[in-house]
């Protein structure tokens, strides 16, 4: 992703660590249950979301079955993070 990149069938990850969940300015079809969860995207709980969407928030409308294969996340969210600061400072 880049600074500014458009939602789509989801919202961009652009900026995702340190943003309250389902606010994505632009993206209006995160569920209820996302919306409502409170909690502030961290790269550790990008992780246990990324490993299994379903036991990490029950009741989400989120069709992604995970990503089972650790490494495989380490280096998604590694890759986030590299957008994470240009995210903060970028203003189209």
């Amino acid at each position: 992703p880049e600074p500014g990149f458009g939602n789509y069938n989801g919202p961009s990850l652009t900026g995702i660590f340190g943003r309250k969940a389902g606010t994505r300015e632009g993206f209006a079809g995160y569920s209820k249950v996302l919306k409502d969860s409170g909690f502030v995207w961290t790269p550790e709980l990008l992780d246990a979301w990324l490993a299994s969407p379903g036991e990490f928030l029950a009741d989400s409308t989120m069709i992604f079955v995970g990503i089972p294969d650790r490494q495989a996340r380490a280096d998604l969210i590694a890759y986030l993070q590299q957008f994470d600061q240009a995210a903060r400072t970028f203003r189209p």
